[in-house]
């Protein structure tokens, strides 16, 4: 059994040589080790994938909150953990960052990170949170 990564992202600015865009992209797809050779199609109108049937197994979501737009990526168990056994794969998530006052004397801030992971089979597993503060010994 392998690990497989989740999504596949490509972004750009809208800076640099080519700003034939004025505004950044961002795109969030299933990795291509999870959609090749699973025989979904890619509805153009709102970016969900469907089987043959015309099921509904993953879905692009977008939302806004005060700091800004989420785009989430939802697949549905089922056909998830199915897929995962026909690859003889388990998925891993990983969550790494760090959250920073907003200051320009940066003196302090908390870096945190956690895993989940699903086995076809099994119950999902979600590591606990671990975070810590990082104190500026250089102001």
């Amino acid at each position: 059994m392998y690990a497989l990564p989740t999504v596949q992202e490509y972004n750009w600015s809208a800076s640099g040589y080519d700003c034939s865009l004025d505004t950044p992209v961002n795109l969030s797809l299933p990795s291509h080790q999870l959609l090749d050779g699973a025989g979904l199609r890619r509805d153009p109108d709102n970016g969900d994938w469907c089987t043959s049937d015309g099921t509904r197994v993953v879905r692009v979501l977008t939302g806004h909150r005060p700091t800004g737009t989420i785009d989430t990526l939802l697949a549905s168990r089922d056909w998830l953990e199915q897929r995962l056994r026909t690859l003889n794969a388990a998925l891993i998530l990983g969550l790494f960052g760090e959250r920073q006052p907003r200051t320009t004397d940066l003196t302090r801030w908390r870096e945190y990170s956690q895993t989940a992971g699903l086995q076809p089979g099994h119950e999902p597993t979600v590591q606990e949170q671990l975070t810590r503060i990082k104190v500026n010994r250089n102001p």
